[in-house]
């Protein structure tokens, strides 16, 4: 989900007991494991299920049954490790960047 959660954030996540809006980052288990996806939108077919995608990616993802959203990111709150995964982040942009111009 970087750049809105860094490794290392800590979160305040609640249960899901209401429709969560578009943008909301919504805790999912899957059969991968738990992730961190924006909600996008609802499937109108039945059954009805949550389309999510994360910040990095390209496309959505498989949309998930809702029962799987177990619950949602309301806070992030930065520690020292996620303040360092941050800087590395910003010097590896800015330097994929620099290295493009160059060549």
């Amino acid at each position: 989900m970087i750049p809105a959660i860094f490794p290392g954030d800590t979160l305040q996540i609640i249960p899901l007991i209401k429709e969560p809006e578009p943008g909301d980052i919504l805790v999912v288990m899957t059969p991968a494991g738990i992730i961190l996806h924006r909600y996008i939108s609802t499937t109108s077919s039945e059954p009805r299920q949550l389309v999510l995608k994360g910040d990095h990616n390209n496309h959505s993802d498989p949309p998930v049954d809702r029962q799987l959203a177990i619950g949602q990111v309301i806070a992030t709150r930065l520690t020292i490790a996620s303040f360092l995964s941050r800087i590395s982040y910003r010097i590896k942009w800015i330097t994929a960047f620099i290295n493009e111009k160059i060549h």
